[in-house]
This record gives C-alpha cells, sequence and structure tokens, in this order.
C-alpha cells in the first residue's frame, strides 16, 4: 500500500491492470548459504570479508555475518536496486559451504560448524584400488 501511495506509476498501473507492485528477491549462493544459518549463529561469526571468493566484486568487510546478510539481503522483496546486487557477480554460481564462509570470516565457533552439517562440503569419494 505504501508503494502505490508513494509511486504514482505503480498506482496508475495497479488502476489500470489491477497489478500489485512487485519488487525483487535477493538471490545467489551467498545469500542462500546466510539464509540456511540461524540469525543467532550469524551473530557469533566475526570478521566476514565478502570478496570474489562469496560471489562479489571488491571487497567488503562486516563485523558479523548478519550484518553481510542484511547487505546481501535487504528484505525479502526489494523495490528498485540495493547495493549488493550491483556488486554481484552475476556469472557466479559455485555452491558455496559453511566451510567457504569460514575461510572469509575471523572467527567462527565450532558449534556452529557443527549444527549446519547439511551445509558442509560433502566428503571426498574414496578412490577405488584395482
Amino acid at each position: 500500500m505504501r508503494r502505490l501511495a508513494t509511486n504514482p506509476h505503480d498506482l496508475m498501473r495497479f488502476q489500470t491492470t489491477g497489478q500489485l507492485p512487485s519488487g525483487t528477491k535477493p538471490a545467489g549462493p551467498l545469500v542462500e548459504l546466510l539464509d540456511a544459518i540461524g540469525a543467532r549463529d550469524r551473530i557469533s561469526i566475526r570478521g566476514v570479508v565478502v570478496d570474489a571468493r562469496m560471489g562479489y566484486q571488491g571487497s567488503r568487510t562486516f563485523a558479523t555475518a548478519q550484518q553481510a546478510f542484511l547487505w546481501v539481503h535487504p528484505s525479502s522483496e526489494v523495490f528498485g536496486s540495493f547495493p549488493a546486487d550491483s556488486w554481484r557477480i552475476k556469472t557466479f554460481d559455485r555452491r558455496l559451504t559453511i566451510e567457504d564462509l569460514k575461510e572469509c570470516c575471523n572467527s567462527m565457533p565450532e558449534s556452529v560448524l557443527a549444527a549446519y552439517p547439511r551445509l558442509r562440503r560433502p566428503a571426498a569419494k574414496p578412490s577405488s584400488l584395482r
């Protein structure tokens, strides 16, 4: 409703077509990884560096993973643009793991690693001897 009240273009479109304005949903490997980690655990992950290893151009350091999450995912639906999306490497499609996040931060409690086994790297398959 606020969007309709403050944006005449969206209001005219709603009046003529009946369609409500829709924003974009933040996406990407880092968004998926951080979203899968609970907020309390994101706060305990300290000194997170978001750079090319995480799928973003440049390098930014955040005090906690929660702050990094709010940068890459400011809300569930974003109208217009937001800074993180313009820095995202659009061709980066590698699945990020919690180990990748650990490599890009100063400290991560072992309890966080243990709490998310599904976010870990798959174990290497042993080679069979012939």
